[in-house]
């Protein structure tokens, strides 16, 4: 896909500010809690409008085959999102690396300033524990259950 010194930095990119490198490539798969409010306004909010158009974005509280394999394959989904490129998937704080550094940076202060400290591999691996513990804490407030693994359907 496109690396770190491939993205063209733009205030508010168009499609074709962030090309894919390679157009036989199979498109970024992002997977995210969908009712977690800081999942949502993190992910869909700030960092969709400045990512590659044709990404998939899945919700993990929605019953998919992608979801069901994470979950089969061992992935706590309640621990961190994940991001699956050409270059590979990434998990927790790597996804999260991987996303500030391949995304534009938004226009708003606040999330501007998350973005640019998690291109930072040392930022994003020490700043995503508390990110994930302050997911907990507000669902458990607003009583929003933890991702449940669901049967699969594999024989």
């Amino acid at each position: 896909m496109l690396s770190a010194a491939g993205v063209k930095r733009v205030s508010h990119p168009s499609p074709s500010s962030t090309p894919r490198a390679c157009s036989d490539a199979p498109p970024p798969v992002v997977v995210y809690d969908g009712d977690c409010p800081v999942c949502r306004l993190a992910l869909l909010a700030v960092v969709k409008p400045q990512w590659q158009e044709g990404t998939i974005w899945v919700d993990a509280r929605v019953d998919s085959d992608t979801v069901r394999r994470l979950w089969r394959d061992g992935v706590d989904l309640n621990r961190g999102f994940v991001l699956t490129t050409a270059d590979g998937s990434f998990f927790g704080w790597q996804a999260l690396h991987q996303l500030s550094v391949r995304a534009a940076l938004p226009s708003r202060w606040g999330p501007r300033l998350v973005m640019r400290a998690c291109r930072r591999r040392w930022v994003a691996r020490v700043m995503y524990p508390v990110f994930v513990a302050m997911r907990g804490v507000l669902l458990r407030v607003l009583g929003i259950p933890p991702l449940r693994p669901r049967a699969s359907t594999d024989a």
